[in-house]
């Protein structure tokens, strides 16, 4: 679009503003990136119809026709609402008028304290926000060992060739959480049944290089499982509660830069694991896991 050019400097004359609800609309529709013929033709109503709703002329748009259309391109009553509070700030209201008694808010003063109060909502906002994610994750990460350990119910009663058909077809049972699990139970093996350990940690690398997500996640999951199938191979096993070593390779894959794998849901004290899982759940947490 090209810019206009210069004007010469004339009186602006004043524009009446159109309604609130006519405002969201289009503000909702160009965030989508939407026309207004495109979402006319998703909502079977006329261009003309799209137009009118948000200038306010000759169609006055109500609520529950404005939830119709915002539905139309995949909002919420929540985003209307977020999207009202915040033109209630900033678009012009009617003229204002001699407060009542000298006790009440000037229409300058209601302004600004809208504004505040606004300021403060979005901080609050944005703090809630970062607090419901971070549960997020902590549910599915809970969820997704929860399936692990049903799945390796299933594998535990097959034979290592058996287990190694179940990852090749089910992608199911090839998630970072499964990926863990393989490495708890090589963990478990490794004191007197080295074979099943190191078979275990090898069934768990295939998984990590079939599992579903970006080569970048696949890399970093394969990096630490790597690390369990070589600890294997020489017979090694995990000091109990030690951070050094593998412990310190998987702090740095995980994306923690240190000893310590990064931890952002807070989930990894909530039952004790050897240190090649908490590698591999630091990775499925906090490295882009799908």
């Amino acid at each position: 679009m090209a810019c206009e050019g210069p004007v010469k400097k004339e009186r602006r004359m004043p524009r009446p503003t159109p309604p609130l609800l006519g405002l969201t609309l289009a503000l909702l529709r160009t965030a989508r990136g939407w026309t207004q013929q495109e979402l006319a033709m998703a909502a079977g109503a006329a261009r003309t119809v799209i137009c009118s709703y948000e200038t306010g002329q000759g169609k006055n748009l109500q609520r529950g026709r404005l939830e119709e259309l915002a539905a139309v391109m995949g909002y919420g009553s929540g985003e209307i609402e977020l999207v009202l509070r915040t033109l209630r700030v900033v678009v012009p209201g009617p003229p204002a008028e001699e407060p009542p008694c000298p006790a009440e808010l000037s229409g300058a003063d209601l302004r600004r304290a809208r504004l505040a109060a606004v300021k403060f909502g979005v901080e609050v906002g944005e703090a809630a926000e970062r607090h419901l994610r971070e549960l997020g994750k902590a549910r599915q990460v809970r969820q997704a060992r929860a399936r692990a350990a049903r799945l390796w119910r299933t594998l535990a009663r097959r034979r290592p060739a058996e287990r190694r058909v179940l990852v090749e077809a089910a992608a199911e049972f090839r998630s970072w959480a499964v990926c863990e699990r393989l490495c708890e139970e090589s963990e478990r093996a490794a004191a007197d049944r080295a074979t099943r350990a190191l078979s275990l940690a090898r069934l768990a690398l295939r998984a990590a290089e079939l599992a579903a997500g970006s080569d970048g996640w696949r890399k970093r999951l394969r990096g630490v499982l790597l690390g369990v199938r070589r600890q294997r191979a020489a017979g090694g096993r995990p000091a109990a509660g030690g951070r050094g070593g593998l412990g310190a390779g998987l702090g740095a894959v995980a994306g923690g830069g240190g000893s310590r794998p990064r931890d952002p849901a807070g989930v990894a004290a909530a039952r004790p694991r050897g240190v090649a899982a908490a590698g591999v759940a630091a990775v499925g947490r906090g490295a882009g896991a799908p």
